[in-house]
């Protein structure tokens, strides 16, 4: 049995149990599109724990940590997406040290597990970003998520945010984590 009770299996994906397990999907119909049906998954997710107490955390500063695989990034990007749709208008920024690395990693279970929903049904899209602006996802309701990398800081530094999720913060040096912490003044959210 993983995480979240589910068995191991249960996930589609052989092989692939752990944080996926801890939000299983169920179809439903939503009706004929140009002749064909569209399924829609309906988005789930129970954490447990740590991960669960995170998503009503109001702290300035959190740091998560644990083994490999016990939904710590699930649980925080999960929050952020929450908190976009609970306050339209806000900024988020999701970051790694380098941005590189964080296609392959966070924006994975970002993109497959958090807020596909949300593009399938136009409730938020991907823009990819131009010289002006970073690549970012866009809610309906104005909030935005912008994706970056301290390599590539100029676009995403230069701008404030309602909250800043680092994926991998050992990876960031106490200067760098100040110089984020400097962003945090949008004040869209009430904390």
């Amino acid at each position: 049995v993983g995480p979240g009770g589910a068995r191991h299996g249960e996930c589609g994906r052989p092989g692939q149990c752990g944080v996926v397990l801890s939000a299983m999907r169920s179809r439903t119909r939503l009706g004929p599109v140009h002749g064909g049906s569209v399924v829609r998954r309906i988005h789930r997710y129970a954490p447990r724990g740590s991960a669960k107490a995170l998503l009503t955390c109001k702290a300035p500063e959190v740091l998560v940590s644990g083994p490999a695989g016990t939904g710590k990034s699930r649980a925080c990007l999960e929050k952020l997406h929450l908190m976009c749709k609970k306050y339209p208008g806000m900024r988020a920024l999701i970051l790694r040290k380098v941005l590189s690395s964080l296609a392959s990693t966070g924006l994975v279970t970002w993109r497959n597990w958090v807020i596909d929903q949300d593009l399938l049904t136009g409730e938020g899209e991907y823009y990819g970003g131009s010289q002006e602006e970073p690549a970012q996802y866009r809610y309906r309701n104005g909030s935005v998520v912008v994706i970056g990398g301290l390599d590539r800081s100029i676009k995403i530094m230069s701008s404030d945010y309602d909250i800043i999720y680092v994926q991998e913060a050992t990876e960031l040096t106490e200067d760098d984590w100040e110089n984020c912490t400097t962003r945090l003044r949008y004040g869209k959210v009430p904390y």
